[in-house]
């Protein structure tokens, strides 16, 4: 494309691709009227709908008058399509924002579309604030809940192991060890059996984690 000064390279540039057909606005309004905000945030909801609004601005011309941008004739038309704009944003938000959006139609006269997304945002935080709140409750609760079911599972386990072996019905006795006395494997008699002693010595030592007071006597 060559031309001698730009303006004639913008007016060409306009006769190749400034044409606007009908298909082209049928899917932009199409995609105005079918767009939701489903999955997505308030920010990329907005964004979205924004986009359209801009490609269907350029298709399309607010007829006035030669009076200027202060045309009653169109400051009125922009008035109306930014209050379509905002229904079409209302419309798409999902039922979470019902009683907002409800507050927002009651205003008289109604909000711009940028005070609009503004209460949202808020809204969408506060929301998110309120999830976290309820998230670290329930977490806490599940720990205490854990914390006391594993403590239920361990006097159950040390109660079993006292019953198992005989220990309720034993009497205290003093021991017959001497004091700092130091077992030797090659001196005394062997036991016969030592896997009863073993498996004490082992409960013994199970019960210390449930039972402080067993802790020096089983260690020492």
């Amino acid at each position: 494309m060559f031309s001698a000064t730009a303006r004639d390279v913008w007016l060409q540039v306009e006769k190749r691709f400034g044409k606007v057909d009908g298909t082209k606005i049928f899917w932009v309004l199409r995609d105005l009227c079918v767009i939701s905000q489903n999955n997505l945030s308030v920010v990329d909801y907005f964004t979205q709908i924004k986009r359209m609004w801009d490609d269907y601005n350029t298709m399309v011309t607010i007829p006035h008058c030669n009076c200027g941008l202060t045309c009653a004739s169109l400051i009125a038309a922009t008035k109306l399509i930014q209050d379509q704009q905002l229904m079409q944003f209302l419309v798409g938000l999902n039922d979470d924002y019902k009683v907002i959006r409800g507050s927002i139609l009651m205003m008289k006269p109604l909000p711009n579309i940028d005070q609009v997304y503004q209460l949202i945002i808020q809204e969408e935080k506060q929301r998110s604030l309120s999830a976290m709140t309820q998230i670290n409750s329930s977490a806490a609760a599940f720990n205490v809940n854990n914390s006391m079911i594993s403590q239920d599972c361990s006097a159950m386990a040390a109660q079993h192991k006292v019953y198992k072996d005989g220990l309720p019905a034993s009497s205290i006795v003093s021991t017959p060890l001497p004091l700092n006395c130091i077992l030797e494997p090659e001196k005394g008699e062997f036991l016969s059996d030592p896997t009863y002693y073993r498996a004490l010595v082992g409960n013994i030592i199970f019960l210390t984690h449930t039972r402080p007071d067993l802790s020096f006597t089983a260690r020492h």
